[in-house]
């Protein structure tokens, strides 16, 4: 019994050195990773992720190169839509100044006869009369002119002319009932006094409006409808210039320079 006692006190325990060995084995692991990670390089991990930033900053920037270029081409679109206006207004400005020239140069051509007898006297009076309407008429149209200048090309104003009668047959000094009629490839707006329609063309032969203002105007001597002709409405001018001729109405045409709008003020 007593030397199983002696032996059991002479047993050596590891526990502790095995503890220490781990220990020492868990630094030396953690001093090796530190080691290996300062020697990984680095750098291409940067340069990817710069790469990205840039690769999304150029489809940003290429975004906003596609935005601006769609406002200057809209920008492009809407100075051509300018100049195509600005070209209109000059084109009615010149064709102003001509009908100007025209009317001066029979003014200065018109006799100024002094007849002795009462007959050619009365015959000089409506020859001035004629004068002072045609000088009307010039002051007018370089009124239109300067005014035209001004708004250039926001609206196209219809003048009366002293030739406007001939058109259609009537006497020189102009019609005393005019009706204007607007042609575009949508059809024919009546502007008769403070009243207006529009008709298509393939009714216009059978429209009740048109059949009153038709007897009216034959009933007319002077009576006569002009034609404001936009750039699109030609085909239906041709038409509708058949049905006058069957009706046996008196006409004129006038082309319009251009898509603005009708300014009939003057005509009244």
């Amino acid at each position: 019994m007593a030397s199983r006692r002696q032996s059991r006190k002479q047993e050596v325990s590891l526990f502790p050195f095995l503890d220490i060995l781990a220990c020492v084995i868990g630094n030396l692991i953690l001093i090796i990773t530190t080691v290996v990670l300062e020697q990984v390089d680095t750098k291409p991990v940067a340069e990817a992720a710069s790469f990205d930033q840039i690769r999304i900053e150029a489809l940003h920037d290429a975004e906003e190169a596609r935005r601006l270029r769609r406002k200057i081409d809209e920008l492009r679109r809407k100075q051509d839509r300018q100049d195509s206006r600005l070209k209109d207004a000059r084109a009615a400005l010149a064709e102003a100044e001509r009908k100007r020239q025209e009317a001066a140069a029979r003014l200065a051509a018109m006799p100024k006869p002094t007849p002795p007898d009462e007959m050619l006297n009365v015959e000089r009076m409506q020859l001035q009369e004629k004068v002072r309407k045609i000088e009307k008429e010039i002051s007018q149209v370089e009124a239109d002119i300067v005014e035209a200048k001004k708004k250039s090309g926001q609206s196209i104003v219809v003048l009366p002319s002293g030739d406007a009668g001939k058109a259609g047959g009537a006497a020189a000094q102009g019609p005393s009932r005019a009706v204007f009629v607007e042609v575009n490839a949508g059809g024919l707006t009546f502007h008769d006094g403070d009243a207006g329609w529009t008709v298509a063309v393939n009714q216009l032969a059978g429209d009740e409006r048109f059949g009153q203002l038709r007897e009216a105007l034959n009933a007319d001597d002077q009576g006569i409808v002009t034609f404001l002709v936009r750039p699109d409405g030609i085909d239906v001018l041709r038409q509708a210039q058949q049905v006058m001729q069957q009706q046996g109405v008196r006409f004129g045409k006038v082309p319009l320079p251009g898509e603005g709008s009708l300014d009939l003020s003057k005509t009244k």
